[in-house]
């Protein structure tokens, strides 16, 4: 299994950067471990809408309470299942103000308040809560890489163009000392114009997998 010191090191050959054999932890020569590290973090959380930790969790219904808490680890809700009714609950829609859900069912449930999923009406047992969850984040460099190996490229792309925008806004900030002869354009800005090349680059490599697919509501 990868490792976030393998992860590290791909990103350091997309940023054209080597590492430094006397850095521990890793890090480039150009950027530092917690550029890198900050950068992989980030670019776990950017694959999510298409590479999401499915995850289950159990709704310990006991006919009074209507409002749950959702996961540490809750990035969205894929389908909510009623114990009771042997069905999956639909999700609410608000219109007008008002709450209404597209079943037969007097129980459906609406993803609110912040980190709360409310139900209609007081949920039985054995509810179970589907949910994409966001992926475990390593921070050392022996740390295993939760996200799968298919999306360890995308990760890396994005935590190379995270890596470069500290760099871009730097350069941005000293552009105003150029010369007449070097300064280019105003908004010239060949660092930020990487950036969002390997962010192009990203996009590209996520198009190639399909959006995770969600329960219907």
């Amino acid at each position: 299994m990868a490792t976030l010191a393998d992860l590290k090191v791909q990103t350091v050959n997309l940023l054209g950067d080597t590492i430094d054999a006397q850095a521990d932890p890793d890090s480039g020569t150009l950027f530092s471990a917690s550029q890198l590290l900050e950068g992989i973090v980030a670019g776990m959380d950017a694959i999510l809408p298409w590479v999401a930790n499915k995850s289950v969790a159990t709704l310990d219904g006991d006919g009074i309470e209507t409002e749950f808490s959702l996961p540490n680890d809750f990035y969205r809700i894929d389908g909510v299942w009623d114990g009771y009714s042997k069905q999956f609950v639909p999700r609410a829609h608000i219109s007008s103000g008002q709450f209404w859900a597209d079943t037969a069912l007097d129980l459906y449930y609406l993803e609110t308040p912040q980190g709360k999923v409310t139900f209609s009406k007081a949920l039985s047992t054995n509810g179970k809560l589907y949910y994409s969850a966001r992926w475990t984040k390593p921070s050392g460099d022996t740390d295993p890489i939760a996200a799968p190996e298919i999306a360890h490229t995308a990760i890396c792309l994005y935590a190379a163009a995270y890596c470069l925008l500290s760099s871009a806004s730097q350069s941005a900030a000293l552009r105003q000392y150029n010369t007449k002869v070097d300064s280019g354009t105003p908004e010239h800005n060949p660092l930020q114009e990487q950036a969002n090349y390997l962010l192009s680059w990203f996009e590209n490599e996520m198009a190639r997998h399909p959006s995770d697919l969600r329960g219907q509501s």
